[in-house]
């Protein structure tokens, strides 16, 4: 299995700042990772995860969701998914939605 062809496109998406195609080019990169033995998130996955949130955050639906959050109070704190990325939310925020859902 290629995993330099998932980071090439992910970079490729990022260089033409396609950034809703590079966050989750960059998801799929870090899930393509083969498992380590011992269950850590090795340093290969969480820098993928943090590209793919960078990327995340410069698109309208992060940006939306942002204000979301931060007009409830208490206010949350966001910084969980910048210090433990797991693309949990790239995937909320951009994953394609079924007819059903919408």
């Amino acid at each position: 299995m290629d995993l330099l062809a998932p980071i090439a496109a992910a970079q490729a998406a990022r260089s033409r700042l396609d950034w809703r195609a590079a966050a989750m080019a960059f998801t799929a990169a870090a899930d393509a990772l083969p498992a380590d033995p011992h269950g850590n998130v090795t340093a290969e996955e969480r820098s993928l995860r943090r590209n793919a949130h960078l990327c995340l955050c410069r698109t309208p639906q992060f940006q939306a969701y942002r204000e979301r959050m931060h007009s409830q109070k208490p206010r949350p704190d966001l910084s969980h998914e910048w210090l433990n990325p797991r693309g949990s939310l790239v995937d909320m925020l951009l994953a394609p939605r079924s007819r059903s859902a919408a």
